[in-house]
């Protein structure tokens, strides 16, 4: 399967990844560690690089992205098996954190990047799912909200990044 997303930065950032390759720092975000990107969404990833490096020139990367559709996991459909198995994942390991009295997930996400980690490591190379990108207006009216507005695209191994422009 091949699919195209876009990765919002900076100007400079963009440079030295097109010289050279992304890096997966160790910082883990919403779902974990990982390249981010925006399914076929160049907007939003400019829209969210403003929003980020507001001190400097944004910039996004196009990525074309070929994966085995069996190493893919697509939350984008609630009704999915996909959707199915993950929610079923995130109740057993919610049982199994609290008979080890190990349930001490200190932010909301917390516990989706624990599945999300169990997943990569299980062999999925690409995590789909819908997700709400904060927009200039959120920014300046201190809104958010819980429908999305986009798909988010995480991936962990580099080596499905077949052309990056």
């Amino acid at each position: 399967m091949k699919i195209i997303g876009y990765h919002g930065t900076n100007r400079d950032i963009k440079e030295r990844i097109l010289k050279t390759n992304f890096t997966l720092s160790n910082k883990n975000n919403w779902f974990g560690q990982g390249l981010y990107l925006f399914e076929q969404d160049y907007d939003m990833a400019q829209q969210w690089a403003k929003r980020k490096y507001k001190r400097s020139i944004s910039s996004v990367i196009e990525c074309e992205i070929v994966v085995n559709n069996d190493n893919v996991i697509d939350l984008t459909d609630p009704s999915s098996q996909n959707n199915k198995e993950f929610h079923e994942l995130r109740t057993k390991q919610i049982y199994e954190l609290v008979e080890s009295e190990n349930l001490k997930i200190q932010d909301t996400f917390g516990l989706d990047k624990v599945i999300i980690d169990l997943l990569f490591d299980s062999g999925i190379e690409l995590f789909k799912c819908p997700s709400y990108t904060y927009t200039e207006e959120d920014t300046i009216y201190s809104l958010s909200s819980r429908i999305p507005n986009g798909i988010e695209l995480v991936i962990r191994n580099l080596s499905l990044i077949k052309q990056k422009r």
